[in-house]
């Protein structure tokens, strides 16, 4: 017997030979990183890289995907086993630290997540896109009852 396609249900939506190759690039692994990180992987996403330098806090059980016995522990490293035990055809690479900031430090990227919370940190990551590298910048952002994601396609 075959192993099941556990892709199936999005193949029509997103067909894995484009969504599996992509290297992707998350930058917060908080109320929005957790669940885009497992969301990509869980449609196919082969490669993943994911920068934080928090800490899962007692406040982050209930807004985020987090559970208690992961209180005090890196979120990075939190995460990486979350996405293990859900979705372990994913490669995870976690940088437990900030994303350097500088023009071209996502250039090895075809789409970057910039899922933080500060408008001063998503200006820093979109500087950090060089402008002919023509990346995928998807920019969501949350407050109490609203979830709003840009997508933005730097044009030349």
């Amino acid at each position: 017997m075959s192993e099941p396609n556990p892709f199936v249900r999005f193949s029509d939506v997103m067909p894995l030979e484009k969504i599996a190759p992509l290297k992707i690039a998350v930058i917060g692994a908080g109320g929005i990183g957790v669940p885009a990180c497992l969301c990509l992987a869980k449609m196919g996403v082969s490669s993943l890289h994911v920068w934080d330098n928090d800490d899962v806090g007692a406040e982050n059980v209930g807004p985020q995907m987090y559970g208690k016995r992961v209180v005090g522990r890196p979120k990075t490293l939190a995460l990486g086993q979350f996405l293990k035990d859900q979705a372990d055809w994913c490669d995870v690479t976690l940088h437990n630290d900030r994303f350097v900031t500088q023009e071209g430090a996502f250039d090895d990227f075809d789409v970057v997540v910039s899922a933080v919370d500060s408008l001063e940190v998503r200006k820093e990551i979109w500087q950090s896109i060089s402008p002919e590298s023509r990346k995928l910048l998807v920019d969501p952002r949350m407050g109490a009852e609203v979830l709003t994601v840009y997508s933005i396609i730097p044009q030349e």
